[in-house]
């Protein structure tokens, strides 16, 4: 509890105090605080002290308001460290994260001209067309679509993608392992549609990211992800080249 006695600040034992529940897990992500007035009763201080601790939270990341629904824990980003071909499940699943596959749509279609030429394929192709939503600790954080051509994997199915992931399905499947991936990245604002998906404002930046995916010289994916900006944080490692 708060000691009136210490020359720390009030406000800044009740800022350390609250991110103590939000560090251990006492109030889940994206779960609701209690109000200004349970508070200042419960600490037994004022309401500029308990604002001025809010403020503090809020702007180092913890915390978020939204008007007339209240204060809510924030999601802190995780990071994901871009150096070598990774699956993104595998990586988090490995830091004990939970990942999820919600999938919206698996189905056989006719490839359009600009996703023959993503994948580098004949016009009228066949392809199979995945979309899912993506959930880390029962978050959604993306939503991404998938083009495979047909003849890569003609057994993938939505129910193994949702148990298995998309990389362990092909493999399982179809007998292809993935190898190399070429991703480009850009800043957007999401539709409507993905803003309801991923419980987000539609004001709020989301990253784009498409990535093309080899195995061997044939590419076997083409996916546009869309990703909650405040969801992840990329690092990237750079190296120097040597020259002779």
């Amino acid at each position: 509890m708060l000691n009136q006695n210490k020359k720390i600040p009030l406000y800044v034992q009740l800022y350390e105090e609250l991110l103590d529940q939000i560090v251990s897990g006492v109030w889940e992500v994206e779960g609701l605080l209690p109000t200004e007035k349970e508070l200042l009763e419960k600490y037994s201080v004022s309401r500029i002290t308990v604002r001025q601790a809010l403020e503090q939270l809020k702007n180092e990341g913890y915390i978020v308001r939204k008007p007339g629904k209240g204060t809510y824990v924030k999601s802190q980003p995780i990071e994901q460290t871009l150096s070598n071909f990774y699956s993104f499940s595998d990586d988090m699943q490995r830091k004990g994260f939970e990942i999820k596959n919600k999938i919206l749509k698996c189905e056989k279609q006719i490839a359009s001209d600009y996703v023959a030429r993503k994948l580098e394929i004949e016009l009228n192709s066949e392809v199979i067309i995945l979309e899912r939503i993506r959930s880390i600790d029962k978050i959604a954080f993306a939503y991404e679509k998938s083009y495979i051509p047909f003849q890569v994997c003609p057994r993938l199915t939505g129910e193994s993608v949702e148990e298995k992931g998309l990389y362990k399905s092909l493999e399982d499947l179809g007998n292809v392992t993935p190898d190399l991936a070429t991703e480009t990245f850009e800043a957007i604002l999401p539709t409507q549609k993905i803003a309801e998906y991923l419980n987000m404002n539609e004001r709020q930046p989301a990253l784009q990211i498409d990535r093309i995916t080899k195995s061997g010289d044939s590419i076997i994916e083409y996916c546009r992800s869309l990703v909650r900006g405040d969801r992840i944080k990329y690092n990237v490692i750079l190296r120097t080249v040597y020259r002779k």
